[in-house]
Protein backbone atom coordinates (compact mmCIF):
# COMPACT_ATOMS: atom_id res chain seq x y z
CA UNK A 1 0.00 0.00 0.00
CA UNK A 2 2.78 2.67 0.92
CA UNK A 3 3.96 2.20 -2.33
CA UNK A 4 0.82 3.16 -3.96
CA UNK A 5 1.03 5.99 -1.93
CA UNK A 6 4.50 7.01 -2.98
CA UNK A 7 3.04 8.13 -6.24
CA UNK A 8 0.54 10.23 -5.46
CA UNK A 9 1.15 14.11 -4.25
CA UNK A 10 1.39 14.92 -0.21
CA UNK A 11 -1.93 17.03 0.76
CA UNK A 12 -4.72 16.19 2.48
CA UNK A 13 -5.92 13.34 0.44
CA UNK A 14 -2.90 11.48 0.46
CA UNK A 15 -2.88 12.07 4.60
CA UNK A 16 -6.49 10.72 5.00
CA UNK A 17 -5.38 7.86 2.89
CA UNK A 18 -3.00 6.97 4.94
CA UNK A 19 -5.13 7.55 8.46
CA UNK A 20 -7.92 5.64 6.56
CA UNK A 21 -5.62 2.49 6.16
CA UNK A 22 -4.17 2.88 9.47
CA UNK A 23 -7.19 2.81 11.00
CA UNK A 24 -8.52 -0.23 9.37
CA UNK A 25 -5.13 -2.46 9.73
CA UNK A 26 -5.62 -1.12 13.70
CA UNK A 27 -9.22 -2.89 14.01
CA UNK A 28 -8.48 -5.92 12.00
CA UNK A 29 -5.37 -6.61 14.66
CA UNK A 30 -8.18 -5.94 17.27
CA UNK A 31 -10.37 -8.25 15.71
CA UNK A 32 -7.53 -10.94 15.64
CA UNK A 33 -6.87 -10.50 19.49
CA UNK A 34 -10.73 -10.58 20.16
CA UNK A 35 -11.25 -13.45 18.48
CA UNK A 36 -8.21 -15.48 19.78
CA UNK A 37 -9.61 -14.08 23.28
CA UNK A 38 -12.93 -15.81 22.64
CA UNK A 39 -11.27 -19.18 21.07
CA UNK A 40 -9.08 -19.44 24.21
CA UNK A 41 -12.14 -18.59 26.69
CA UNK A 42 -14.92 -21.14 24.59
CA UNK A 43 -11.97 -24.02 25.29
CA UNK A 44 -11.63 -22.77 28.84
CA UNK A 45 -15.64 -23.32 29.41
CA UNK A 46 -15.25 -26.45 27.45
CA UNK A 47 -12.52 -27.92 29.71
CA UNK A 48 -14.52 -26.87 32.55
CA UNK A 49 -17.91 -28.73 31.19
CA UNK A 50 -15.97 -32.08 29.95
CA UNK A 51 -14.21 -31.70 33.96
CA UNK A 52 -17.43 -31.81 35.47
CA UNK A 53 -19.47 -34.21 34.06
CA UNK A 54 -16.04 -36.34 34.44
CA UNK A 55 -16.66 -35.67 38.44
CA UNK A 56 -20.05 -36.21 38.60
CA UNK A 57 -19.95 -39.47 36.51
CA UNK A 58 -17.70 -40.63 39.65
CA UNK A 59 -19.49 -38.70 42.17
CA UNK A 60 -22.97 -39.99 41.28
CA UNK A 61 -21.76 -43.79 41.40
CA UNK A 62 -21.13 -45.11 44.61
CA UNK A 63 -18.62 -48.22 42.93
CA UNK A 64 -16.83 -45.17 41.28
CA UNK A 65 -16.64 -42.72 44.24
CA UNK A 66 -14.14 -44.47 45.87
CA UNK A 67 -12.13 -46.14 43.36
CA UNK A 68 -8.97 -44.49 43.28
CA UNK A 69 -8.17 -45.65 39.75
CA UNK A 70 -11.22 -43.69 38.60
CA UNK A 71 -9.90 -40.89 40.59
CA UNK A 72 -6.89 -40.67 38.52
CA UNK A 73 -7.96 -41.76 35.43
CA UNK A 74 -10.09 -38.24 35.91
CA UNK A 75 -6.97 -36.50 36.86
CA UNK A 76 -5.24 -37.64 33.67
CA UNK A 77 -7.68 -36.98 31.26
CA UNK A 78 -7.99 -32.88 32.71
CA UNK A 79 -4.05 -32.88 32.20
CA UNK A 80 -4.39 -34.13 29.12
CA UNK A 81 -6.83 -31.54 28.13
CA UNK A 82 -4.32 -28.52 28.65
CA UNK A 83 -2.37 -27.79 25.93
CA UNK A 84 0.00 -25.09 27.46
CA UNK A 85 2.75 -26.05 29.51
CA UNK A 86 2.07 -23.23 32.13
CA UNK A 87 -1.46 -24.92 32.27
CA UNK A 88 0.00 -28.70 33.19
CA UNK A 89 2.78 -27.21 35.55
CA UNK A 90 -0.04 -25.40 37.52
CA UNK A 91 -2.20 -28.88 37.74
CA UNK A 92 0.89 -30.98 38.31
CA UNK A 93 1.55 -28.27 41.38
CA UNK A 94 -1.97 -28.39 42.80
CA UNK A 95 -2.20 -32.51 42.56
CA UNK A 96 1.16 -32.13 44.52
CA UNK A 97 -0.49 -30.18 47.61
CA UNK A 98 0.47 -26.67 46.74
CA UNK A 99 -2.06 -23.96 47.11
CA UNK A 100 -3.85 -22.34 44.17
CA UNK A 101 -1.79 -18.82 44.74
CA UNK A 102 0.97 -21.31 44.75
CA UNK A 103 0.15 -23.13 41.90
CA UNK A 104 -1.26 -19.65 39.92
CA UNK A 105 2.49 -18.18 41.03
CA UNK A 106 4.60 -21.83 39.81
CA UNK A 107 2.24 -21.05 36.25
CA UNK A 108 3.14 -17.39 35.93
CA UNK A 109 6.66 -18.60 36.51
CA UNK A 110 6.54 -20.75 33.76
CA UNK A 111 5.30 -18.45 31.55
CA UNK A 112 7.71 -15.46 32.50
CA UNK A 113 10.48 -18.25 31.45
CA UNK A 114 9.13 -19.15 28.58
CA UNK A 115 9.42 -14.92 27.59
CA UNK A 116 12.53 -15.16 28.83
CA UNK A 117 13.27 -17.67 26.14
CA UNK A 118 11.34 -16.11 23.83
CA UNK A 119 9.22 -18.82 22.84
CA UNK A 120 5.93 -18.49 21.55
CA UNK A 121 3.45 -21.20 22.93
CA UNK A 122 0.48 -21.41 20.77
CA UNK A 123 -2.69 -22.78 22.54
Amino acid sequence: MRRELKGLEDGTVKDDIERHCLLAHNKVNDSIVAFQFYDRMQQCLEHVTSNLNGLSNIVENPNLLYNSVEWKNLQNMIRDRYTMESEKAMFDAILGGKSIDEAIAIAADYEAEDEKDNEIELF
